[in-house]
Order: structure tokens, then C-alpha cells, then sequence
């Protein structure tokens, strides 16, 4: 999905998202204090970044925004280069060379030109919406993410894939041999309860992501699958 690209692309190149400071074990204990206190294993959770992206509550709507602003903008283009092909026809009826043959040819070129450099700007800043989008999207993913994994005292969260591979769509088959984590327990899966903390954030109408995200920022994250 176009809208996402740039976000999913960070995650997957980032390979993991780190939620705490205890990825290395401390300083060995003196004997005693560790037989008194014994050190507890890193805590570990997966989710599937993929399913975040298919079921995000907002995404669509955002995405459907974006492709009206570019059917708008397209046909806009349109009009006006249907208008200059239209007032070029105005050259047949005009001796080459004349004055009045010069002064469209110039008026038709600088139309054309102002057409492109117009078609160029409106392309560039669909692109950076569609990044600012991709950007909100992430942060706000991994901070949701980094909530969760404190409430649970998780220490490392992993990107998984846990699409089933279609032999009718050979690229989910090469998606499923390259994925990083090949088996987890289910209860190690939080994208259920990420899922859930996005739904509660949806913004109301008229209401913004960030908005809503701050309202419910005190409030303690599901618990999905993960056993705190």
C-alpha cells in the first residue's frame, strides 16, 4: 500500500524495536547476591507490522483522502491542457510568421511551461503528505509499541509475519522464507492488543490521531496476548 510504504520500509530495515535497557546482562554479582536474587531472562514479543497495516482503523480513510486529492488535481491538469490544445487550433487559421501567429505560439509556450512546472509542484507535495502520513504512522506505531512492552516489562519486540503463504501469490511464499522470526508462541503477540489501543485512539469526527492519543494516554493498554 502506497500511503505505507515509507513506514513499513523503516520497520523492516530496522528489523526489531527495542522497548528497554536490558537487551546486555548487568555486570556479573558477587555468588551470594546472585543465588540470593537470580537474574530474570530477557522478556521477548513479536507483532505483525503487515496486520497493523491491513486492519489500521484510519489508514483507509487517509488513503482514500489522498487518492481524491490526486483525481482532483489530475482532472484540473486536464482541463487546462485540453484548454491550450484547444487555442492551438487558433494557429491553423494564421499565417506562419505573422505577428499574431508569434504572440499565441509565445502565450501557448509559456502556458505549457507554467502546465508542467504546476504538475510538478502538486506531484511533490502529494508525495511529502503521503510521507508526513507514513511518519505519523510510524511514530505513533512505535510509541504505542514502547507502552505496551513497559506495561508488560517486555524487553524486545520483534517484527514477525504471520500471513500464510499462497501458492497462487508466489511473493507471500518468499516474504514467509525470508521473515526473521520463523515460530513464536501465540502469547507472544501483540498485535491484537496494539490493534485495540489504535481502535480507542481513532479520532472521533473532526478529532485528530494525536488528539485522541493524548486523552487516553493515562489509560492502561489491553493486554492481547501477551501475560504481563
Amino acid at each position: 500500500m502506497r500511503v505505507v510504504k515509507l513506514a513499513v520500509k523503516a520497520l523492516m530495515i530496522s528489523g526489531s524495536l527495542s522497548c528497554g535497557s536490558h537487551l546486555f546482562a548487568q555486570a556479573a554479582a558477587p555468588a551470594a547476591q546472585a543465588a540470593a536474587a537470580p537474574a530474570q531472562g530477557t522478556k521477548i514479543a513479536v507483532i505483525d507490522v503487515g496486520m497493523i497495516v491491513k486492519k489500521h482503523p484510519t489508514i483507509k480513510a487517509q488513503q482514500q483522502k489522498i487518492h481524491e486529492q490526486v483525481k482532483l488535481a489530475q482532472e484540473e491538469l486536464n482541463k487546462r491542457r485540453q484548454a491550450i490544445i484547444a487555442e492551438a487550433e487558433q494557429l491553423k487559421v494564421l499565417n506562419e510568421g505573422s505577428p499574431d501567429f508569434n504572440k499565441l505560439q509565445e502565450k501557448l509556450a509559456q502556458q505549457e511551461a507554467q502546465l508542467k512546472l504546476d504538475s510538478v509542484r502538486r506531484e511533490k507535495d502529494l508525495e511529502e503528505l503521503e510521507a508526513k502520513m507514513a511518519l505519523e504512522f510510524y511514530t505513533n506505531l512505535q510509541a504505542l509499541i514502547a507502552q505496551l512492552a513497559t506495561y508488560h516489562n517486555i524487553d524486545l519486540v520483534l517484527r514477525a509475519n504471520t500471513e500464510v503463504p499462497d501458492m497462487k501469490q508466489p511473493a507471500t511464499i518468499q516474504m514467509a522464507l525470508e521473515k526473521g522470526v520463523v515460530f513464536s508462541r501465540p502469547h507472544l503477540d501483540m498485535t491484537n492488543a496494539v490493534l485495540q489501543m489504535l481502535e480507542q485512539q481513532a479520532p472521533a469526527a473532526g478529532g485528530t490521531a494525536n488528539g485522541a492519543a493524548a486523552r487516553n494516554a493515562g489509560a492502561a493498554p489491553p493486554s492481547g496476548s501477551l501475560n504481563r
